[in-house]
């Protein structure tokens, strides 16, 4: 009986190995849409680059894609604040093609640029006029040193959404990694059902040998 018990044990601990899931090309796809916090107009709409896609990514690989740009400010502010800025939110759909599980996430994305206005004369009637000289410019989009995490079908997908910097217009990107949770397979439970049943009945054997020990001291 003890050499049974010992064999059972032994495919437990075997098996807790065996049964992890095998890690293989796994397939999402994403979607992205912007939301602005007021009308801006034509001139700072996001010039999507990869708006939407399906990705097949190995294990624990990272892949990255380009998802907007947008062009400089056409011309100097409207107002005597020398500033322009505006904000704006990227709505990421994110699916696990094999479960259809899906998340949405979103990223937050500002630009600012600064003019100075200088005084150049006067106009033929007398009247100051005046022109604006750039000075810089300034974006951010996403979390560039952070990460986000979502588990969809089994799956822990990483995030990361990053772009803009000084001197530049806002451009975004995301970068994923995606790799299988470690969840023991079917077999490996039932495995590990038998095991415990085998230290079960381990327990109650000894129990009654130990009975019986105790009972034939006694007639002794």
């Amino acid at each position: 009986m003890k050499r049974v018990l010992l064999f059972a044990s032994l495919i437990v601990l075997t098996g807790a190995g065996a049964g992890t899931a095998t890690a293989g090309p796994i397939q999402w796809s994403y979607s992205a849409e912007v939301e602005y916090s007021r009308d801006y107009g034509n001139d700072f709409l996001l010039n999507w680059t990869n708006q939407s896609g399906t990705v097949t990514s190995g294990a624990g690989e990272y892949t990255s894609r380009d998802l907007f740009t947008t062009t400089a400010y056409p011309g100097p502010p409207r107002d005597d604040n020398g500033q322009v800025a505006y904000n704006f939110t990227v709505r990421l759909t994110l699916k696990d093609i094999a479960s259809g599980q899906s998340a949405v996430l979103a990223y937050n994305g500002w630009y600012a640029t600064q003019w100075d206005k200088k005084w150049t004369g006067e106009d033929e009637n007398g009247n100051p006029t005046w022109d604006w000289d750039w000075i810089h410019e300034q974006s951010e989009f996403g979390k560039p040193t952070s990460w986000d995490w979502v588990t969809l079908g089994g799956n822990v997908y990483t995030l990361r959404g990053e772009g803009g910097g000084m001197g530049t217009t806002p451009n975004g990107a995301l970068v994923v990694s995606v790799s299988p949770t470690a969840t023991p397979e079917p077999t490996t439970l039932a495995l590990a059902g038998i095991g415990l049943t085998a230290l079960g009945v381990a327990r109650r054997v000894r129990g009654r040998s130990a009975a019986r020990v105790n009972t034939a001291t006694a007639g002794a």
